[in-house]
């Protein structure tokens, strides 16, 4: 049986760049100099987990969600495969 792992969705990288738009602008906060820390200084990822999941970002990335295989977003950004799981799943939020 073949598995249908999300990532196998990812609608590419025009639209995940028109996506991290919406958040692009949004200002920076405490959050997100957090964010940013703790995801490798991708800001544009901080400011879209940020900007979907809200105040519990911080808790967010450190579940494992059950959408992610029960990995947590944090699994996911070394790993080119993984990240555009993560990609997915953050657009499926919005």
């Amino acid at each position: 049986m073949e598995e249908h792992k999300l990532e196998q969705y990812y609608p590419g990288d025009d639209k995940w760049a028109h996506f991290t738009s919406l958040s692009a602008d949004m200002p920076d906060t405490t959050l997100t100099s957090q964010l940013v820390e703790i995801l490798n200084g991708d800001i544009l990822l901080a400011k879209t987990i940020e900007g979907v999941v809200g105040g519990s970002s911080m808790e967010w990335i450190q579940r494992k969600i059950p959408a992610l295989d029960n990995l947590t977003p944090l699994n996911c950004i070394d790993n080119p495969v993984l990240y555009n799981r993560l990609k997915t799943v953050l657009m499926r939020m919005y």
